[in-house]
């Protein structure tokens, strides 16, 4: 799963990393030079969905639409962390890590 995320990120466009940075205030996983951030373990996944939902949640609760792009990067984390926690039931519900993807989408 983590290299099937790694993957998605990596097939990103520079001009659509470019146009999703000019609106995601640096939440979503692209780096400055607009490459991916490293996500070479459960736990990184994890990092980022609730990195990028988080921001999706602020904008949502402000009143502002949310791009997207972010929507695009929201859903497709989160069924990625669905899914790892599927398959990795234990590394998902490890001690001391909270579980993936406690996601409310809202109404």
């Amino acid at each position: 799963m983590v290299a099937a995320v790694r993957d998605y990120l990596a097939a990103w466009s520079p001009a659509l990393i470019a146009h999703l940075q000019t609106v995601d205030a640096g939440w979503a996983p692209f780096d400055e030079n607009r490459k991916p951030m490293p996500v070479n373990r459960p736990e990184d996944l994890r990092e980022s969905f609730a990195a990028v939902h988080g921001q999706c949640l602020a904008l949502r609760g402000a009143g502002v639409t949310v791009a997207a792009e972010l929507l695009e990067l929201d859903l497709f984390l989160y069924f990625a962390c669905a899914r790892l926690a599927e398959l990795e039931p234990k590394v998902a519900t490890a001690p001391g890590t909270a579980p993936y993807c406690s996601f409310e989408r809202a109404a």
